[in-house]
């Protein structure tokens, strides 16, 4: 009796019985905060021992504000929302890699960094001080007070702030006056004392002086001078 041989192919099917994983179990990036949306800052991927698996990705937490987005068959991360290195500056980010049956995790850690957005900013809008004439000589007589205009400037940005100065008048001029001498006539009669007149001097206040008589209507006193000296406080 002759012997038949038979050779059978038995094909093994390969069962998903493992999990993704990632090569690091730390990912770091860096974006500018003022990069656009749907920028990618960097691709994650995960493999897996079993052929036949389909890894999908998403963020599962650490996403504060929705402000990156993951392609859930790439593992590209991208921007997705507004980015301020005033507010946050790091973000840290759990990403999940499912092969549907099985999952793995890893950290993303994106870096914000600082761009030149915004002005420089003073403490006050405008700032007050008092100088005296004498701190400065050449300082134009008779302006009582000064406005400058601060610009600060960071090369791309500027802000600009008032500075008031105020010229504080020192007492350093004797008092003068308008003229050498002073003549008037008067009446013998007139009762006494009697005022004069009245000599106004020229000085940083007005100084006001009023001469008095008593000697009028004397017999011998046909005329007489008055010598006056005026001084301030200094």
């Amino acid at each position: 009796m002759g012997q038949v041989t038979k050779f059978i192919r038995i094909g093994i099917a390969d069962k998903n019985d493992n999990p993704p994983y990632f090569d690091k179990a730390l990912y770091e990036a860096e974006v500018d905060e003022n990069e656009d949306i749907q920028h990618t800052v960097l691709t994650v991927t995960a493999k897996d021992h079993d052929e036949s698996s389909r890894i999908r990705y998403e963020i599962t937490s650490g996403n504060i504000g929705g402000a990156f987005a993951v392609k859930n068959m790439t593992g590209a991360i991208y921007v997705a929302g507004a980015l301020d290195y005033e507010t946050r500056k790091r973000y840290e980010l759990r990403l999940a890699a499912s092969d549907n049956l099985k999952e793995n995790y890893t950290t993303v850690v994106i870096h914000v960094k600082d761009v030149n957005d915004n002005p420089p900013v003073f403490e006050r809008p405008t700032y007050r001080t008092q100088i005296t004439e004498e701190d400065d000589r050449n300082l134009p007589k008779r302006v009582l007070q000064y406005y400058l205009t601060l610009v600060a400037s960071d090369s791309l940005n500027e802000n600009e702030t008032i500075i008031v100065i105020n010229v504080k008048d020192v007492n350093d001029m004797p008092p003068s006056f308008p003229q050498q001498v002073y003549e008037r006539t008067m009446d013998e009669e007139l009762a006494v004392p009697f005022p004069i007149m009245q000599v106004v001097f020229l000085s940083t206040y007005l100084i006001l002086v009023t001469v008095m008589g008593w000697l009028l209507g004397e017999p011998w006193v046909v005329a007489f001078a008055v010598g006056l000296c005026v001084y301030d406080t200094v």
